[in-house]
């Protein structure tokens, strides 16, 4: 049969199925790795302390997520700063607060108990613990024996007593010693403490602790605390919890103390100003003589008006004495015209002039009634004449006395119009001082308000939020890494098996699949041949195991084929050490025992591997043929198998031109008239051109493919490989297939899933068909 060049394959094998055929052959390393490792994980966990889990909530005041203080509270408390949860989360988390803690309750001097195994915590059996006097320059120590006697009261560390309640120097540093408080139990065993740098404590207890909101429109915060001493997680969340409300107290003190401060300072300033502006204003009342602008001014008007009515009244009576006066000095009798009293304030001119008037109206009479010259007349008159002298000095005086007088009405409101000119001027500074008066009012009061305010909050020393739960440890063990680390184990055995599988199989670049060899190359792979030596744990391949491959190889190639024409056959390999003799030796073995006259030509002149297996090295061979010194009789040996003939590869290296000789074809038409198969054994390609030049001899060509061996570069250029490709009826033999796995002795290891071949027809049948029975490897079934 002449096999057939075909495309690469590609396999329908489910990812699935390729993974579980390719590993499930190791299933014993899988099994004793994990054993081992899990049986070595479970004797760890025996030492891992079991942890529980502290749970506590408290309420955060966010405005912005519905919750609110009364306004009683609010009113206390107005300057609490605004609170979020996130933020207020991140706050809890702070290397700050749990740094506190840590120094509160003397996290960094842990002491324990010493246990046959391992040692145990001592927070509730210790009767004792102790406090560092300066914990952040401590020299950390691992293990500090001591022992505690409660008569003495007293701590001894290598023989030195040390007292309770007081600072003590000891070689670890100074150290005071207390009663232990959370003590519940006492113990036999000893004692000891250690010291630890309290940033790695806090690192630790940062990697313990969780908080988180409940949900995201929930001011509810959790906080989770993970801890082997129940009661000690209990107390770092409580401490937490009181740590964080009193730093939220301390904050909203501070800053009530602090704007208490600045308004203190700003009302003292205030005042001083304020003492200043009024200060200012009393020195220009002062000095400008103002009481009250409008006030005055209104008065400075009333006083003009008044000036101005008086001034014509004066001058009205000056009128009336301006006439008294012209008649006064009108000589003669006037009757009747006397000036008239209207408006005269002097009672003794209006008495005068009255009777001046009377006088003259009697003695109009008296002339009418006896004449003008009548002694009773003239009598009249001389009275009246002795009375106007009088009435002109009264006039005289009262002009002068109401002239004086209005020249100081005219002066007074001259002085009034003067001021009442200077008010704008006056009433708009004294406006702009009373107007700064008046700022400074209104900040020094607004202060005195808001100082009040300060000062009530300050002293109410309220928290923005409030703990609902408080810290409560569970009853059983939570988190425990004892499941993690049996997990851990099996799951390294499993990657290690994996690993080693992978390594073995994958990573060296070597083919170790047949399938591999079908997706590099289109050339037919015939046949697989297992390697016959024994492997650790695995036992040989039997005899007749690969006896049976070799069978199925004839079968592949058509030997039992009644029509065949191929009768020669070339075993080639591109590398020394891949199988090729081992598998024309097994080849021709094979045909001999089934009944074909065989011969075997070894002409791997250059390291003729087979005439060693047949100990011909000392007999004439091809070489001595080739070069005309041995006949054909002598240089063919017959062999214990029955049918099959040996032709050793002679005394001396040969020439490939030798091949090229007449004698070559002389050998090959006396081989080919004498033998029903030739197997021709030859050099590696990839050492010489042995194997090119003898191809024009045979009718099949064999590559031998060594599994684990062969690089997979080389099988992948195979098809670029001309010369090789020329050669007839090329295909590939899997040579020294392994078993895979453990325990076991399957050989299907090329396609990396089980398989059969099964042969369709009779037993002599040319067609080999390939089918995929099984997914799981095995022994090739015929």
């Amino acid at each position: 049969m002449k096999p057939e060049r075909r495309s690469p394959v590609r396999s329908d094998v489910s990812l699935i199925g390729l993974l579980a055929s390719r590993y499930i052959p190791y299933w014993p390393l899988y099994a004793l790795l994990c054993a081992s490792l899990f049986a070595l994980a479970f004797i760890a966990t025996k030492y891992i302390v079991p942890v529980y889990r502290i749970n506590a909530t408290l309420v955060i005041n966010d405005k912005a997520k519905g919750v609110e203080e009364s306004e009683t509270l609010r009113s206390l408390n107005v300057y609490a700063a605004n609170k979020t949860v996130e933020n207020e989360v991140q706050v809890l988390k702070s290397r700050t607060l749990i740094n506190t803690v840590v120094h509160n309750l003397r996290l960094y001097a842990p002491t324990f108990e010493v246990g046959r195994l391992k040692a145990a915590s001592a927070y509730l059996s210790s009767p004792v613990r102790l406090e560092v006097q300066n914990p952040a320059s401590l020299k950390p120590q691992k293990q500090v024996l001591f022992t505690y006697d409660s008569k003495a009261e007293q701590v001894r560390i290598n023989g030195q007593a040390y007292s309770l309640q007081q600072w003590e120097k000891t070689p670890y540093g100074v150290l005071r010693f207390s009663k232990n408080p959370a003590q519940k139990r006492s113990t036999d065993r000893p004692l000891y403490f250690s010291l630890l740098d309290p940033k790695e404590v806090t690192d630790d207890m940062i990697t313990n602790l969780e908080v988180s909101a409940s949900s995201k429109l929930s001011s509810v915060v959790a906080v989770q605390y993970t801890d082997a001493v129940p009661e000690r997680g209990e107390a770092i969340v409580n401490s937490l919890l009181e740590v964080y409300n009193r730093a939220s107290a301390v904050n909203n003190n501070q800053l009530a103390s602090n704007t208490l401060t600045f308004i203190t300072d700003r009302v003292r300033l205030v005042e001083r100003e304020l003492d200043s502006i009024q200060n200012q204003i009393q020195k220009f009342k002062s000095s400008q003589n103002v009481v009250d602008l409008s006030q005055q001014g209104q008065l400075y008007l009333q006083n003009v008006a008044e000036n101005d009515r008086e001034i014509a009244e004066i001058n009205t009576q000056l009128a009336v004495l301006d006439k008294v006066e012209d008649y006064m000095r009108a000589g003669g009798s006037r009757t009747g015209i006397v000036p008239t009293t209207l408006g005269i304030s002097d009672p003794v001119l209006a008495d005068l002039l009255q009777k001046v008037n009377e006088l003259e109206l009697r003695q109009a009479n008296l002339s009418t009634s006896s004449g003008a010259n009548h002694p009773l007349t003239r009598a009249v008159e001389s009275e009246i004449q002795e009375i106007k002298p009088g009435i002109s000095n009264i006039v005289r005086s009262q002009r002068n006395r109401l002239l004086a007088s209005r020249g100081t009405l005219a002066g007074s409101s001259g002085q009034y119009n003067s001021v009442l000119r200077t008010l704008p001027s006056k009433e708009r500074e004294l406006l702009e001082i009373s107007r700064q008066q008046a700022i400074k009012s209104d900040v020094y009061a607004f202060l005195l308000k808001r100082k009040e305010e300060a000062e009530l909050s300050s002293a109410s020393n309220l928290a923005d939020n409030r703990v609902v739960d408080r810290a409560e440890a569970s009853v059983k063990p939570v988190a425990s890494k004892r499941i993690l680390v049996l997990l851990g184990a099996l799951l390294a055995g499993f990657a290690l098996s994996t690993a080693y599988v992978f390594i073995k199989e994958e990573a060296g670049g070597k083919v170790m699949f047949r399938s591999t060899l079908e997706k590099a190359t289109t050339l037919p792979v015939v046949g697989e041949i297992s390697s016959s030596c024994r492997f650790w744990l695995r036992r040989a391949v039997p005899p007749a195991v690969i006896a049976r491959q070799f069978e199925q190889l004839q079968a592949a190639l058509g030997f039992y084929d009644s029509t065949r024409k191929q009768q020669s056959i070339l075993v080639t390999s591109h590398l020394s050490n891949e199988g090729k003799t081992f598998v024309s030796t097994q080849l021709a073995e094979s045909l001999a025992v089934a009944g074909y006259k065989t011969i075997l030509l070894d002409l791997n002149l250059h390291a003729p591997e087979t005439t060693h297996v047949y100990g011909l090295t000392s007999k004439q061979g091809a070489d001595d043929f080739l070069r005309g010194t041995a006949q054909l009789s002598q240089i063919i040996h017959a062999t214990s198998t029955p049918g099959l003939d040996v032709l050793g590869a002679g005394s001396s290296q040969a020439a490939a031109s030798l091949y090229l000789s007449p004698a070559m074809e002389q050998l090959f038409d006396h081989l080919r008239a004498t033998y029903e198969y030739i197997v021709i054994d030859t050099p590696p390609i990839e050492l010489a051109i042995d194997a090119y030049i003898l191809s024009r001899w045979s009718d099949v060509s064999m590559l031998i493919v060594r599994q684990g061996f062969t690089p997979l570069a080389i099988v992948q250029h195979l098809d670029e490989n001309n010369k090789l490709l020329a050669m007839p009826n090329l295909s590939i033999v899997f040579n020294a297939v392994k078993p895979r796995g453990f325990l076991t002795s399957y050989t299907g290891y090329g396609y990396g899933y089980g398989y059969q071949k099964v042969y369709k027809g009779s037993a002599l049948s040319t067609k080999l068909n390939l089918t995929t029975t099984r997914r799981e490897y095995g022994v090739p079934i015929t």
